[in-house]
């Protein structure tokens, strides 16, 4: 779906949906991507969580399609492409679309050592220590509940990342596929957009295929 989505996003404009910036103030490319903007569109009043029962303040914007491919200029020197750090383990896709796009995934490694909720910080030292440019994060990836493993993090782990988000001016995409799927309401997973300053920082991606057994089906 992420290629679809952005395919169809990068070469045509949405109909009816007037480009608008974003919030954040994310670096170049970003704040001069028109189809970057063209991905976002303020949400109505009637705009909800999974948790049908709350509401999301109007002011959040809502993804039409995924804005991966716009984030990243294509390099073929590994060391000069722009980067996106995604979860290792994860959904495969997230790679080798990145990889496709021309940019590089950058593992997070989920780990038992680190409870499967690895300190951000270390992973940046780790990628500089490797001979990466910092300042070509243009993306973080976080899956919880997570594929393949199944684990969940908690709210305070979560507010980590968004504070090391903003901190570093690099966009947050939440792929919450799996957050209707649980088996105590004590471990009912939550929306990254809950979290504070999450809605300067954060895109979240829901699915319908997951809920719902479709998987495998398509929409088109």
């Amino acid at each position: 779906p992420f290629l679809i989505f952005a395919v169809v996003l990068a070469i045509a404009p949405v109909p009816g949906i007037p480009p608008k910036k974003p919030t954040a103030k994310f670096p170049s490319p970003w704040a001069t991507s028109s189809a970057f903007e063209r991905c976002l569109e303020p949400a109505t009043p009637s705009e909800t969580t999974h948790d049908k029962s709350e509401t999301i303040p109007a002011k959040i914007a809502i993804v039409k399609a995924s804005g991966i491919r716009v984030l990243i200029n294509a390099k073929s020197n590994k060391k000069e492409q722009d980067i996106i750090m995604v979860p290792d383990p994860g959904y495969a896709s997230y790679s080798q679309f990145i990889q496709a796009s021309g940019g590089h995934a950058y593992p997070i490694p989920l780990l038992k050592e680190n409870n499967y909720m690895p300190d951000m910080d270390e992973v940046m030292n780790q990628l500089k220590a490797e001979g990466f440019d910092s300042n070509k994060v243009k993306a973080i990836v976080v899956n919880y509940p997570n594929n393949p493993l199944g684990i969940s993090a908690t709210k305070e782990y979560l507010q980590s990342v968004v504070d090391f988000c903003k901190k570093h001016e690099i966009l947050l995409m939440s792929d919450a596929a799996y957050c209707d799927l649980y088996f105590s309401e004590d471990e009912k997973p939550f929306s990254i957009l809950e979290l504070e300053g999450a809605k300067d920082i954060a895109i979240e991606f829901f699915s319908l295929s997951k809920p719902y057994a479709l998987t495998g089906w398509r929409l088109g």
